[in-house]
């Protein structure tokens, strides 16, 4: 999905198939009581969705927060202009006003800010070592409150257990593709720990959560 020239069809495709492995996986429900442990008393933020590819996770942090009584006012950004229609069109559905923007986190200094929490999924992966920590200190320095990151763990049951699921949860050829390689070029718990304390983070927790992935909370001391 990270080539320009993906078929518009083909990559909805892939996107649908993305959203379901998120439901299943529960990545907004993951997400949502870091943000809670970021916000402390708070009840309302400016959040920053980075690199938010279907925005189906910035759309179930909305519905969260109404249904819990918080307030988000949410930015989802990425660099494809086809993710940005399918998640403009995917807001409008759910009544949600999530705005989009064009933006590479490899850039930071995300326009439209100052946003009070970022978050992030599945994107680190995608990544090598270098731009791993550029993209952890760019949404540190956009956060004003903090920032959360899920993504895949590089494990044995990972593999299977994504072999498995987009099988099950997609007919995109390209999500059968990019599954197994994902987990495949993902890091260790131990890894994603050394990056952040490389890209000069602290104050932050790092967890596994279920099904194999990893939770990386970061709140601005």
């Amino acid at each position: 999905m990270d080539d320009p020239s993906l078929d518009p069809h083909l990559h909805h495709q892939a996107l649908r198939g993305l959203c379901r492995i998120n439901r299943i996986s529960r990545t907004a429900a993951h997400l949502f009581p870091a943000i809670q442990f970021i916000l402390g008393s708070h009840r309302s933020a400016r959040i920053l969705d980075v690199a938010c590819g279907g925005g189906d996770v910035a759309i179930a942090l909305g519905r969260i927060a109404s249904q819990r009584g918080y307030q988000f006012d949410i930015t989802a950004a990425d660099l494809s202009p086809t993710a940005l229609q399918f998640t403009q069109t995917s807001a409008q559905a759910h009544d949600l006003p999530i705005r989009v923007l064009t933006h590479d986190a490899l850039a930071g200094h995300w326009p439209g800010g100052p946003y009070d929490i970022l978050i992030n999924s599945l994107m680190l992966h995608h990544l090598d070592t270098p731009a791993v920590i550029t993209v952890l200190r760019n949404m540190r320095d956009e956060a004003r409150l903090g920032f959360v990151v899920s993504d895949l763990l590089r494990t044995g049951i990972g593999w299977v257990a994504a072999q498995l699921a987009v099988h099950l949860l997609s007919r995109s050829p390209i999500v059968h593709h990019d599954g197994p390689r994902s987990v495949e070029s993902a890091f260790t718990l131990d890894e994603l720990h050394t990056l952040a304390c490389q890209a000069d983070l602290t104050s932050f927790t790092l967890q596994r959560i279920w099904p194999a992935r990893a939770l990386l909370t970061w709140r601005r001391p």
